[in-house]
């Protein structure tokens, strides 16, 4: 339910962008669209103020946030469920952008996990913008405490790309590793080649970095692979998930 008038905006924002994306023809349409928000109803409440509210349907199962996550575990997760998790996200948002959208606010709070199956969908969609989005708009949408998960050049005006979510990805991933998103620093824990795909997402200064999600997903399978080894299940203990 919308509480402002800047309120309503975003709220209007994010369920013309689910209508779009519900309609996407992109690869992969019928599975993704799954792991989108089911779009119920949108209009005003009957009340004195018509307020604007959005009514979404869910699936089952996606509990947890990345931020339950890491309060579960507050030393970080082991890295092989970091690995799905990451790898999770990256076909979401690769089929996301083939649809010829960004996101804009890949935080924590708005990644949800199925810890049982291995799943990660993606709510929060209130800043989510075509390509062609303005600077002024991407400003009205960044949530000031949440400042370190964006890169340096939301905050200079700059518009939203496919890389923004990426960048936004690799430091939620970092962060349910345990490692300080504000100081970029990744734990002694993460085996080199992990902390090797995180660093360029880390230092606003470094250019060794892709802005297609589905070539980084590949790169962070291969990372998983040198290692952990092939590919195994990893359960990732959450309360509720036997």
């Amino acid at each position: 339910v919308a509480r402002t008038r800047d309120a309503e905006a975003h709220l209007t924002r994010g369920w013309r962008a689910l209508e779009r994306l519900h309609e996407s023809e992109a690869q992969g349409a019928d599975f993704f669209a799954t792991l989108l928000p089911q779009l119920v109803s949108f209009g005003p409440i009957k009340d004195r103020d018509g307020r604007l509210c959005a009514v979404f349907r869910w699936r089952s199962g996606f509990v947890h946030t990345f931020d339950d996550v890491l309060a579960q575990h507050p030393g970080g997760v082991d890295g092989r469920a970091a690995v799905w998790l990451w790898k999770r996200t990256l076909e979401l948002l690769g089929w996301v952008h083939r649809s010829g959208w960004v996101h804009g606010a890949v935080l924590p709070a708005h990644l949800l996990v199925h810890a049982r199956d291995h799943g990660v969908v993606l709510a929060g969609w209130s800043a989510a913008t075509p390509n062609a989005q303005t600077a002024r708009e991407r400003l009205a949408v960044c949530s000031g405490t949440q400042r370190e998960k964006y890169p340096q050049a939301a905050w200079e005006g700059a518009p939203p790309t496919p890389r923004t979510d990426l960048t936004m990805a690799a430091r939620s991933v970092l962060k349910v590793l345990g490692g300080d998103v504000a100081r970029g620093a990744v734990p002694s824990t993460v085996p080199a080649p992990l902390a090797a795909l995180l660093d360029p997402y880390l230092d606003e200064r470094a250019t060794a970095r892709t802005d297609d999600a589905w070539a980084l997903k590949e790169q962070v399978s291969a990372a998983g692979r040198a290692a952990y080894g092939p590919p195994r299940f990893h359960r990732l203990h959450m309360p509720g998930w036997r």
